[in-house]
């Protein structure tokens, strides 16, 4: 879809942002208005992996917890149990006996039963 000036749409709305920083507004109103817009076309351009990619592993407390989880094999000795539903007590043990709390509280798998 051509525009007036030939470019597409992306085309175009990749020479608009480029260069643009906090220091490009008048205002720090108009920077929060270009602010909430960002948000919004991030919101339509990103695919769904791509959003929790973003929000999730980009979290140290997240990527500390992904540590964990493949330092203790965890998925791969799950796996090999056939993925069947575990409490963080079963887990624990597949693992070697690391404490089934911490691994619930710092693995992210609160939702398991003790």
């Amino acid at each position: 879809m051509a525009t007036n000036n030939g470019l597409d749409r992306g085309t175009e709305y990749l020479y608009a942002v480029k260069g643009v920083t906090a220091s490009s507004f008048l205002s720090e109103n108009d920077r929060a208005e270009a602010l909430q817009a960002t948000y919004k076309a991030m919101a339509a351009l990103e695919a769904p992996w791509e959003t929790y990619t973003r929000l999730y592993t980009n979290t140290s407390s997240v990527i500390a917890a992904l540590k964990v989880i493949k330092d203790l094999d965890l998925m791969g000795k799950w796996h090999a149990k056939g993925n069947i539903p575990m409490t963080s007590v079963e887990l624990a043990e597949l693992v070697g006996g690391c404490d089934p709390k911490l691994l619930r509280k710092y693995c992210f798998i609160s939702h398991l039963p003790t």
